[in-house]
């Protein structure tokens, strides 16, 4: 099953229960679970997922299944996120800085050389970008398989 409401109604009507009942057993309206079996209501939440799936016997790893987790997971989860992008920033911040300090004490042909470099690389990773969109999964091994090829030509193996 796809959705979790279409869960709902199959075990709902597997155990003879009522939208009524079962909303009594849960301490929701029957309107509420009557749109959740209908996809009106597409998640709810992991306190009102976990009280239907304990009246239901439905089991924690199908609520895992379709994403439910406890909100002291899901906060968890943001802090590590969120230290996680912090990290990414510090990291961000010193390859700028470090760039810069490099980039300063480059003369100017080794600069326009690194200019030009630079171009091509992005040139070249914006139509990979386009071909990746386009979905063309064949053009990208060829295209892969191509740069390989080249770089085999160009790199001596010991």
């Amino acid at each position: 099953m796809d959705d979790f409401g279409q869960l709902v109604k199959h075990k709902r009507k597997g155990k003879g229960l009522s939208t009524r009942e079962l909303s009594r057993q849960v301490g929701m309206s029957s309107a509420y679970i009557s749109q959740l079996e209908r996809g009106l209501v597409k998640r709810p939440d992991y306190d009102v997922a976990k009280r239907i799936a304990d009246v239901l016997g439905i089991e924690e790893s199908v609520l895992d299944y379709f994403g439910f987790v406890p909100d002291e997971v899901e906060r968890q989860m943001q802090v590590e996120i969120e230290r996680e992008l912090e990290h990414r920033r510090e990291l961000k911040a010193a390859y700028v800085s470090n760039l810069s300090e490099q980039l300063q004490t480059m003369d100017l042909e080794s600069l326009e050389t690194t200019s030009f470099i630079l171009n091509q690389q992005m040139d070249v990773a914006r139509k990979l970008y386009e071909i990746s969109l386009i979905g063309d999964r064949q053009a990208m091994v060829t295209i892969k398989e191509f740069i390989d090829f080249m770089h085999s030509k160009h790199v001596v193996v010991d």
